[in-house]
């Protein structure tokens, strides 16, 4: 056949850009797989996935940072100053109860303050679903909840 063969070369190589995909789609599968076996029992309870653009980004950052707080139990709430023996905290609400993170829900005084937007819905979905969430930051930014009410000191 001579030079009318086919030639038989090796396929090749992956693109830069071909390659980066590649091991990202790679990576997010290691982190999935890592999520799902690792995450904490709070967010598994909630079931709380993981998003690559989560839309609780777009909410402002002190409603961002109290959504966090109150999803994963790691902030101003009785728990966990005992834990850490943070003994200048101060452990209850001004109504009396002891700081918890689902306690912007039960709390009578932020009721008072702002009346809650989310009506019967559970904490859960406060928490976790976007309607829930968006509705959250905006009656922390209306009662002043956690400056005037439940405050850190």
């Amino acid at each position: 056949m001579g030079c009318y063969a086919p030639l038989e070369l090796p396929p090749p190589p992956a693109s830069l850009a071909a390659a980066k995909r590649a091991a990202q789609r790679v990576h997010w599968q290691c982190f999935a797989q890592f999520w799902a076996e690792k995450a904490s029992k709070r967010y598994k309870d909630l079931g709380i996935g993981i998003e690559k653009r989560p839309p609780e980004l777009q909410l402002p950052r002190a409603a961002l940072g109290r959504l966090l707080a109150a999803r994963s139990g790691h902030g101003d709430f009785a728990e966990y100053h005992e834990r850490f023996k943070h003994d200048d905290a101060l452990l209850t609400c001004s109504c009396g109860r002891r700081k918890e993170p689902s306690h912007f829900y039960f709390c009578c005084e932020g009721r008072k303050a702002v009346a809650h937007p989310w009506g019967q819905q559970p904490v859960a979905d406060i928490l976790t679903k976007k309607t829930g969430f968006t509705a959250y930051a905006d009656w922390l930014g209306k009662s002043q909840f956690y400056t005037a009410i439940c405050r850190r000191h």
